[in-house]
């Protein structure tokens, strides 16, 4: 049994994959860009945002006018009363003596006595006698009051609202997105990276509106690049088999014609056109062959030689790493036809 001469080679190749036409001269393959779109998917959430704000009192403007020939005071907090709306001055109206024909006039600062938009009256809805028991005051708003606010106590929309609901609809929608892209992966392909996801989402209501609940909506995009694995395999194996016939004799045979690879290095050369740099590890095992004339010369070697005599001057020939004969003979026979070379298969490890 003789155990040939086996060489392990290996070496590191830089292949370039292009979603392009490839030019197979200058180690390039075909590269792929594909993606996948989910449906759109809503969901409907509650707003969480609170707003409670106190309410605000109308102010305004009172102009009095004194008819009499001595000053005249309405005292601060008077009450005056129009379409369910009372209203107060704020300071001591302190109005002079009329001077005829001219009445005395003064203008204070006034506002509603309750919160909220119905103190904000139109002008001159205060327009008559006041304070005195002759009717010689008189009372006016000359303009409207104006910043009434009713209290206010309503649900809005808060971001984190549609980022939550945007979050649970991304968790079910990015894993079925991925699975629907593998399915595009070619028998013949592999992917370069684990596929991108990115999500839009959208919502019937903006953040802040004033609403009870709100709309999501997300759609997940799922971009993957592949290249063509069966290329790179085939042209790595043919650049290892050129060193091969460089580095061994033409005797040499590779071991199920295959050559092991692995890619152990990814770089992104040109993200928008695809270009990708695969530095790939390829090995193979090539085995010295022994044809029929060559195993008969070998037995013309030894016809008639002692065992170890055998042994050692087989061991001298080219393509023999090693030689094991069947042990209980001191001489091997003087018989060619009597002496059968075996050749101890080598398996790629």
């Amino acid at each position: 049994m003789i155990t040939p001469n086996n060489n392990t080679l290996n070496d590191n190749y830089l292949i370039t994959a292009v979603t392009g036409v490839p030019n197979a001269s200058q180690g390039q393959i075909q590269a792929r860009v594909f993606s996948f779109t989910t449906p759109p998917q809503s969901k409907t959430v509650g707003a969480t945002g609170i707003m409670q704000k106190a309410g605000v009192k109308a102010i305004g403007k009172l102009t009095f006018y004194n008819g009499m020939t001595t000053d005249q005071t309405v005292p601060i907090g008077t009450p005056f009363y129009v379409h369910g709306v009372t209203v107060v001055n704020l300071v001591d109206a302190q109005i002079p003596a009329a001077v005829p024909p001219m009445m005395g006039q003064i203008t204070v600062p006034a506002q509603a006595i309750n919160v909220g938009s119905d103190g904000n009256v139109a002008a001159l809805a205060i327009n008559q006698p006041c304070c005195s028991s002759n009717n010689t005051i008189f009372v006016r708003n000359l303009s409207a009051f104006t910043g009434g606010q009713d209290d206010l106590d309503y649900t809005f929309v808060k971001q984190s609202d549609i980022e939550g609901a945007a979050s649970s609809l991304d968790q079910s929608l990015t894993p079925s997105a991925r699975s629907s892209l593998q399915t595009q992966v070619h028998s013949n392909e592999a992917l370069i990276a684990s596929p991108q996801c990115a999500k839009k989402v959208s919502s019937n209501h903006n953040v802040g509106d004033r609403v009870d609940k709100v709309d999501v909506t997300v759609v997940i995009t799922c971009t993957g690049e592949v290249y063509d694995k069966q290329a790179l395999e085939k042209m790595t194996t043919n650049l290892l088999k050129q060193e091969a016939t460089q580095k061994l004799s033409a005797n040499y045979v590779l071991v199920d014609n295959m050559v092991k690879t692995k890619v152990t290095r990814i770089t992104v050369v040109d993200s928008v056109k695809g270009m990708i740099s695969l530095q790939v590890k390829a090995e193979g095992l090539w085995v010295y062959q022994f044809d029929d004339i060559q195993k008969q010369a070998l037995i013309k070697l030894v016809v008639g030689k002692k065992l170890q005599d055998a042994i050692k001057i087989l061991k001298q020939q080219t393509g023999v790493l090693d030689v094991q004969i069947d042990e209980g003979v001191e001489n091997l026979p003087t018989d060619p036809a009597n002496i059968i070379i075996k050749i101890k298969p080598v398996q790629s490890r």
